[in-house]
This record gives structure tokens, C-alpha cells and sequence, in this order.
């Protein structure tokens, strides 16, 4: 019976339009009514009380997930709505900053049916086991019903792994103006995501128009992380990653105030984690500096960083120059040319 009072506790302080009972009493008589069952439970027989308790939370949690289908919403889905949007409204009271609570929260524009499946190994790397995915096609009018079932079912393998992911279509003839949209549209979520993840352009066309993506993208609170696999290994064998630093300030709090450091930081540590692979730290540049002084300073980085005990290495060329001559790898993080 200590469920009653509890419903209507909740239901009633939240405010719910469907909650219309003939009868309105005031908020304190459920709240004595649930503590007073809980208490006389206890009271009664503590052991017995607390056994209920379990078995109730067992047959919930049982019942969740067999995935009943149901032909309208009950009770609890109502509730659970109903304590999210309160609790989203007091959020969106806070500062907008969430260096502290920060995850992958990845948006992934697929244009074809092809695509869909192309990097789901790496997208689920990327973002497990917290992270949240928003998969984005692009197609035009009469190419969106073709896309719909496998975006579908790719959101639904990821929610199976446990990685909460959801899928749109914007339909358009133009995937750039439409993932624009997108990125803007998603900017005023309250839980909206902070990279963008795209392939890496073979073409000048297509540097071009990633150029303005990533400006777009940082304009709407994103970072920009292109990818690309190796024609032949692929992902390799997952042991390895390099994370390349360029020379551009002897202080390395300086260094940590640009946000492609912070960034690649994040994510080497995310896909460590998740391949228990081993770190690299390359420091490439043409740098009058004394080598025990750049190694010093990338142990400062390091410490300040929680970055779990990297090789650490130093080459002399830039950094364009210095990615074919760095450790073995299976995946490269470095920074962008320019910011």
C-alpha cells in the first residue's frame, strides 16, 4: 500500500496535467502516508520488509527488460518523463559548462546505406561505456526511406551494447547545408553532442568543405575529429596509440588552453581505456629548446593531464613532417595544421 501515497506524492508534486483527482488533497498527506508505510514496515518485521523491498525491485527490473509491449503508456513511463523534465529544467538553470562531467557525445553524419556500418567498431570505442551517439543521415527525399531501417537497427546494436544512441534524417540535396542544420538545431539540447566525427577528405573539394564544417561545428560548440583508417590494417591490433604534440608554447598550462589538445587528450585517454592500449606522446617541432627541458615539460603535461604513464618521445622536424618517422602505432591522434 506504501506505493499509493508514493505515486501520488510524486505525481502531484510534479505537477502532471493528467494527474485530475476529484478529490485534491494537500502535498503532506501522501508524504506522511509513504513514510508511515515504510515505517510500519520496518516496525512489523525489519528482515521481512527489507526482503520485499528486493523482491519487488527484482520482479521491476525482470519485467523492464523483457521489453513488454504495451498499447499505451502506464504509470511509471509517465513518471519517469515526468522526473526528467524536472529535473532538465533545473539543469538548464546551470552553467552551460561541463568540463567535470564531460563524455563523448558524438554526432555522426552518414550520407549513404553503405556508410552506416563503416565505423561502428571505432564510433563504439570512442564513446563506450558512458558516451551518447546521435547518427545523422543525409539524403535527399526519395534516398530517406532506404536509410531509415539500417540507421534503426545500427542504434539499436549500440543500445544492446549499452551505449545510448538515437538516429534522424535530414532530407536534402545538400549534405553539408543540411548537417549545418543539424549541428544547429541540436545546439539548444540540453544533453547536445560536443564532437563531430567525419571522414577524412581524399579531395582539395573536400578539405574545403571540411574546413567549413569544423568552423561551423566550432561555432556550435563542437569539436571536429576527422578520421581515417588505414587502407589495410584498419584499426590494427588495438595495442598502440600515438598522441602527437607540436611545439607551440614552452608553458604547457598555455598549451592546455588551446582545446585541440584538450580534445585529442580526451579521447587517447577514452580509447586507452577502452583497448587497454599503450600511450605515446610524440612531441614534434624545430625548437631551439633543450631536450631535458621539452621532456620536462611533457612530464608537467602528463602530471597535469592524468595521462596513464606515456612513452614519451621526441623528434626534431614538424609535425607534418615527423608522422612517418614516430612509433609504431595502430592509431594516430594529432593536431589540426592550423587553429
Amino acid at each position: 500500500m506504501g506505493h499509493l501515497p508514493l505515486v501520488v506524492l510524486i505525481e502531484q508534486s510534479l505537477g502532471l496535467t493528467s494527474f485530475r483527482p476529484t478529490m485534491t488533497i494537500p502535498t503532506v498527506v501522501p508524504l506522511i502516508g509513504t513514510l508511515g508505510c515504510l515505517f510500519d514496515m520496518f516496525i512489523i518485521n525489519a528482515t521481512v520488509s527489507l526482503v520485499a523491498l528486493v523482491v519487488m525491485g527484482a520482479f521491476h527490473w525482470l519485467l523492464a527488460r523483457r521489453h513488454l509491449d504495451s498499447p499505451f503508456a502506464d504509470v511509471r513511463s509517465g513518471l519517469f518523463v515526468a522526473l526528467a523534465q524536472w529535473a532538465a529544467q533545473r539543469v538548464h538553470q546551470l552553467p552551460r559548462g561541463q568540463e567535470r562531467a564531460w563524455k563523448p557525445n558524438l554526432l555522426v553524419p552518414i550520407a549513404t546505406r553503405s556508410r552506416v556500418r563503416r565505423h561502428c567498431d571505432f564510433v563504439h570505442d570512442l564513446v563506450a561505456p558512458t558516451g551518447y551517439l546521435e547518427l545523422m543521415g543525409l539524403v535527399s527525399e526519395d534516398d530517406a526511406p532506404s536509410l531509415q531501417q539500417p540507421l534503426q537497427e545500427a542504434t539499436e546494436d549500440f543500445r544492446s551494447d549499452g551505449i545510448f544512441a538515437c538516429w534522424t534524417i535530414l532530407e536534402s540535396d545538400d549534405d553539408e547545408r543540411s548537417l549545418i542544420h543539424g549541428m544547429e538545431a541540436l545546439k539548444g539540447s540540453l544533453f547536445h553532442p560536443n564532437v563531430l566525427l567525419a571522414e577524412l577528405p581524399e579531395t582539395d573539394e573536400g578539405r574545403a568543405r571540411m574546413t567549413r564544417l569544423t568552423d561551423k561545428a566550432r561555432a556550435n560548440r563542437l569539436g571536429t575529429v576527422v578520421f581515417g583508417r588505414h587502407p589495410d590494417v584498419e584499426l590494427g591490433s588495438r595495442k598502440v596509440i600515438n598522441l602527437w604534440i607540436r611545439e607551440e608554447s614552452p608553458a604547457m598550462y598555455m598549451l592546455l588552453k588551446q582545446s585541440w589538445i584538450n580534445l585529442a587528450i580526451l579521447l587517447t585517454y577514452t580509447l586507452a581505456r577502452n583497448w587497454n592500449a599503450r600511450i605515446n606522446l610524440v612531441h614534434a617541432g624545430e625548437s631551439d629548446r633543450d631536450p631535458d627541458a621539452i621532456r620536462a615539460s611533457l612530464h608537467r603535461l602528463v602530471d597535469l593531464t592524468r595521462l596513464p604513464e606515456p612513452d614519451i618521445h621526441l623528434l626534431r622536424d614538424d609535425l607534418s613532417e615527423s608522422l612517418g618517422q614516430g612509433p609504431r602505432a595502430d592509431r594516430f591522434i594529432a593536431p589540426p595544421t592550423s587553429n
